[in-house]
């Protein structure tokens, strides 16, 4: 079922036919464009920005309510609106559910407390590995130059086409010894910086 036959996908400037195919899918919340075309590369798909989430709009605001004697209590009054493919009161359930699952954790601290120390700990190591490989990317993409070699050196990088720190870390040392007017000393010169990197020949 469309829930939203009036939204406008093109406009044709002149009487012609035209085709496309679409792909829907399931999802939750909200995810762009960038999020959703990962891992693919067929040529021609553009991707669009995709709003799961069934609520439209939602108000909120609270009272003040009396219960027997007491006044010190508060009211909480929602309105909710949805796209029609859930009710309001669906979503608010799921909502809730949601809301509790993210909480227990902390209502669960003190049984759980050894197992949320040891994730914490891997999730450490991850976002440590994770920086660790960008710095070594970046690093890779940095063009031949900023090693400052020799005039030598540079002239042979050239004409063997290796531009970037990562063209030149590909290679082995036997490799570089095989290209005109590269020696041994200048060989050395070039795995002084590169080892200086942190890097190695052969990566």
């Amino acid at each position: 079922e469309i829930i939203n036959p009036e939204l406008v996908i093109c406009h044709l400037t002149a009487a012609q036919s035209f085709e496309m195919e679409i792909t829907v899918r399931r999802g939750r919340g909200y995810q762009t464009a960038e999020e959703l075309s990962q891992g693919s590369s067929e040529l021609g798909q553009i991707w669009l920005d995709a709003n799961f989430s069934p609520v439209t709009r939602v108000r909120f605001k609270t009272e003040y309510t009396r219960v027997g004697k007491l006044t010190n209590y508060d009211r909480l009054i929602l309105e909710i609106w949805t796209d029609g493919t859930k009710d309001p009161e669906f979503c608010l359930v799921e909502s809730a559910k949601i809301m509790r699952k993210h909480l227990n954790p902390f209502v669960q601290y003190y049984e759980l407390k050894d197992q949320l120390v040891a994730e914490g700990a891997k999730v450490g190591d991850a976002g440590r590995k994770s920086d660790e490989m960008e710095r070594l990317k970046q690093l890779l993409l940095r063009p031949i130059t900023e090693l400052d070699l020799n005039v030598r050196a540079n002239n042979c990088m050239r004409a063997e086409r290796i531009h970037t720190i990562a063209d030149l870390v590909g290679r082995s040392e036997d490799d570089l010894l095989e290209i005109r007017n590269l020696g041994k000393t200048t060989l050395k010169e070039i795995k002084k910086k590169i080892e200086d990197m942190g890097l190695h020949f052969g990566m």
